[in-house]
């Protein structure tokens, strides 16, 4: 289970290119991971003129928050955020400066997914296999 939500300025993000992102960040999450690709969703939220600031100032931050099971080593965390950072700036085209990523760790003991309590990272394969003789 992995959540993306990409929170940006009305009119950031063009609709067409969200598919792409969604794919992207798809893709690097269940490689770096090892994670199904059907544990991934990406969620884009605009935020209307005025509703976003920083610093008392009006935002033009793209700010992009994941929770994904905990369990992951660190060197595949900043693998992980190394890779979605630079999807996402080559796609949008935003300014490294205007991105902010934070993904926090969660207990898969805190996840359901599918009527399911989400499995440890490492017993994906094992957990897959039994949902899908019991589908």
């Amino acid at each position: 289970m992995a959540v993306f939500q990409c929170v940006v300025p009305a009119g950031a993000v063009p609709r067409e290119l969200r598919p792409r992102i969604a794919s992207e960040f798809t893709r690097i999450h269940s490689e770096t991971t090892g994670a199904a690709p059907d544990f991934v969703q990406v969620l884009f939220l605009e935020m209307p003129d005025g509703s976003a600031f920083t610093a008392g100032e009006p935002s033009t931050m793209h700010n992009i928050t994941g929770y994904m099971r905990a369990g992951r080593s660190r060197e595949m965390r900043e693998q992980l955020y190394r890779q979605l950072y630079g999807a996402w700036t080559k796609i949008t085209g935003a300014p490294s400066a205007n991105v902010k990523l934070t993904i926090y760790d969660v207990p898969t003991a805190w996840i359901m997914q599918d009527g399911r309590m989400m499995p440890e990272p490492k017993d994906d394969a094992e957990w897959l296999a039994r949902q899908s003789r019991s589908l």
